[in-house]
């Protein structure tokens, strides 16, 4: 196992977390929600490379190819297959998050929501994880600037770039004629410490303190968090994001610790976060779809109206179900993956057999 591994680990135990978050898991998820989200941003600025400041555009490219193309191809899949979901109770006017119920969308409406998911800025309910892709689009641009401004005064950037992002959760500001919220500022905050987190990381890989210094960590300021300051990355008060920040950082780097620690050896759990964080995208795309299949179960043995499968992420009260949630939200996507990758293959087949079988034909002739 190469070092790029240990981020792959790390992204793999990240999504695990996200979706054990989204299970309904009755106990914990306070405490994943005090670093799960800003694990992702953290790990983009810790892969960061130098060369992309004196490449912008190409820095851009990778960007647009990574998470705004996926943003507009399943958002516009699931927007066409709306109207279905709905009529398979998916979606219906009872039920949704938060309060937030639905209903069939004529051609206007479709439109409407398209062009809003083209501009980078909705997507479907199924999809309610997307909002990390647009937040992780712009904190790469500000991390861009953010690094290309203070890459020699690092402590002094990342505190500029935090507290600003506190003003604008305080004030309710927000960058005119763009998407920059105190959110996107706040991602921007963690994917910088990300950037800075590596230098030290690397440097401390092979030392006892590195590894004991994460268990401390999680002991001392995440565990306690989650009993005393509990909240998540979107929905922090002003007066919460300075706990929730270090929070945020102790529990990321406890992953990236333990991550470093588990490229070591070769066994089953490695080799299972290593392929789970290979499909982190797919995971975040089909999750809550693949809850559904469980909601349907749930229906089923506790006699429940079908129009309970609107409920998102899953169904209230079914919180004893949590792990078959979370197996399932885990396994149907990366079987999708292997489905698509071997149809992709078939095809592929079937359209060289067909060219030999032309060249015999007209050989023939």
């Amino acid at each position: 196992m190469s070092k790029d591994d240990s981020v792959t680990i790390a992204k793999g135990i990240g999504i695990i977390l996200m979706v054990l978050g989204h299970s309904g898991i009755p106990m914990g998820k306070d405490f994943i929600y005090m670093f799960h989200m800003p694990l992702f941003f953290i790990l983009a600025g810790y892969c960061f490379k130098i060369k992309h400041l004196s490449n912008f555009g190409l820095f851009i490219h990778r960007r647009i190819n990574g998470l705004y193309i996926p943003f507009v191809k399943y958002g516009l899949l699931f927007l066409l297959l709306h109207n279905l979901f709905y009529q398979l109770n998916i979606y219906n006017g009872l039920y949704g998050y938060n309060g937030n119920t639905s209903y069939i969308y004529d051609i206007k409406e479709m439109a409407f929501h398209a062009i809003l998911n083209i501009l980078f800025i909705e997507s479907e309910g199924l999809l309610g994880g997307y909002w990390f892709l647009p937040q992780l689009f712009i904190a790469s641009i500000l991390g861009w600037i953010v690094i290309k401004l203070f890459q020699k005064r690092k402590i002094v950037g990342l505190l500029s770039i935090f507290f600003l992002s506190v003003v604008f959760n305080w004030y309710g500001l927000y960058v005119p004629y763009t998407p920059i919220s105190w959110l996107s500022i706040f991602a921007t905050a963690f994917f910088f410490m990300g950037y800075i987190l590596k230098e030290y990381c690397i440097s401390l890989q092979n030392k006892s303190v590195f590894y004991w210094g994460g268990a401390l960590l999680m002991l001392i300021i995440v565990l306690p968090g989650s009993f005393f300051w509990p909240t998540g990355m979107t929905r922090c008060t002003p007066f919460e994001q300075i706990p929730y920040f270090f929070s945020g950082i102790a529990g990321s780097l406890t992953v990236i610790i333990f991550s470093s620690w588990m490229i070591r050896f070769k066994n089953i759990m490695s080799t299972a976060l290593i392929f789970i964080g290979n499909r982190t995208l797919e995971i975040l795309t089909w999750h809550f779809l693949s809850f559904k299949i469980v909601s349907l179960i749930v229906i089923r043995f506790e006699h429940l109206t079908i129009e309970k499968l609107a409920m998102f992420p899953t169904i209230k009260g079914s919180e004893s179900y949590w792990l078959i949630y979370t197996i399932v939200g885990l396994t149907v996507p990366c079987m999708l993956v292997y489905l698509n990758y071997y149809l992709k293959r078939l095809l592929i087949n079937r359209n060289t057999y067909n060219r030999i079988l032309s060249k015999w034909v007209l050989r023939g002739k």
